[in-house]
Parts: C-alpha cells; structure tokens; sequence
C-alpha cells in the first residue's frame, strides 16, 4: 500500500453515528458491507489489502507529516520506518528535520 493512497474508506468507525453511538439494531449504514459493520476502519482496509489491522496503522501514521516531509516519502527520498518514526514529532519541528534532510540531498 503506497504512502498517498487513501486509506480510510470514509465512515471512520463504520458502526458509529455522529454522536458516537452505535446504530439501532437492524438499521443499515450506506455504504458498507454487512460483514464490514462493528469492525474498526483500519480492520476494514487491512482484510481488503490481505494485511493484518496492526500492519495498517505506519500507513496511517504517514498522513501526519508536513507537506515538505510528505513529498519526500511519496518521492522515495525518506524510507518508510524512518518516515513512521517522524510522524510522531511535533510540525514545528518536522518542518526543521525537512531543511535539515533537504540539505544533504542537494
């Protein structure tokens, strides 16, 4: 699964209302599979990639750069696990890891 391919399917936790609550029994939820509903999305996307949900969530971490680091990783400039590690910093100081990298790659 490339790191700029989306990955929720848009329904968030598919059981779920706005409220957060579950829906009432025997009510549908557009838009999703019956065996697909009471499962967490990352569940969801996982079984449809033959992944395992815990295999999902680096992936997920990835949406959490800034722009600069994002097109690094879409560019092959910065290696997964690296990237996973990084989402984890605060913007601010992602953004001075992206100058700092940008600098030993030119």
């Amino acid at each position: 699964m490339p790191p700029g391919k989306d990955f929720a399917d848009g329904k968030g936790a598919a059981a779920e209302n706005a409220d957060g609550g579950h829906l009432p029994p025997g009510e549908k939820l557009e838009g999703v599979a019956a065996g697909d509903v009471e499962k967490r999305s990352t569940e969801i996307v996982a079984g449809r990639n033959g992944m395992n949900y815990k295999q999902v969530q680096p992936y997920i971490r990835l949406t959490q750069h800034v722009p600069e680091l994002q097109s690094m990783v879409n560019e092959k400039k910065l290696s997964f696990t690296p990237a996973v590690e990084i989402s984890f910093i605060k913007p601010k100081n992602q953004r001075f890891i992206a100058v700092s990298l940008e600098g030993k790659n030119a």
